[in-house]
């Protein structure tokens, strides 16, 4: 039979394997919500960095006339920037197949419904891709109901070109870019915001 010092010893023994229990999950739950916390910090930051990034050309107008390249559509024909401005002011969406996805389809999503507002005439494409292929998928997929061309890459000596990001920009027969504009990943709301503003330039 356990005498008092023992019942004294095996509840001291629980109690101290209780505390070390607590200890453990305590520490445990810590470190999780550090570690998620420091997750969640490292994703404000990196959206903030993006937003730094992509704003740095956002809304900037370029005095220098855009060198008048030579594009060529998915039927193989070439033709001008200049002839494919012709004399209406568009809107220009310009990305290349290494540009973030994610950006891309924003880019796209917006594309559709400006085009169901103010017209397929007042927008072109302009994708750079070196296998042929690839362009016409790029076509196929988007469903973009616009003229798309194909443009060699960084063809337009654009500032904005060094971002690696798709970018937007209004032009005319001038051939001079205005309202320039890249989109954020996982940001929507300063896009949404960008084809507001067009939209009213075009109506």
């Amino acid at each position: 039979m356990f005498n008092k010092s023992n019942v004294v010893y095996v509840i001291l023994c629980l109690s101290f394997v209780l505390l070390i229990a607590i200890l453990f999950f305590a520490n445990r739950k810590y470190k999780t919500n550090y570690l998620r916390g420091k997750q969640e910090n490292k994703m404000i930051y990196s959206k903030l960095l993006a937003i730094n990034y992509s704003m740095k050309y956002c809304y900037k107008s370029f005095d220098n006339k855009l060198p008048d390249v030579l594009l060529e559509d998915s039927d193989h024909s070439k033709t001008s920037l200049s002839k494919a401005i012709n004399i209406d002011k568009k809107l220009v969406l310009v990305t290349t197949e290494l540009n973030c996805e994610p950006c891309v389809n924003i880019c796209l999503q917006h594309i559709k419904k400006f085009i169901e507002k103010v017209g397929k005439e007042k927008i072109i494409v302009l994708v750079s891709y070196d296998n042929f292929r690839e362009f016409y998928n790029f076509i196929r997929i988007s469903k973009l109901n616009c003229k798309v061309y194909n443009l060699p890459v960084g063809a337009l000596k654009m500032p904005v070109d060094s971002l690696n990001l798709p970018y937007l920009f209004i032009t005319d027969s001038t051939l001079k870019a205005s309202l320039v504009f890249s989109p954020i990943k996982n940001y929507d709301t300063p896009t949404q915001d960008y084809f507001k503003t067009v939209i009213s330039q075009f109506l």
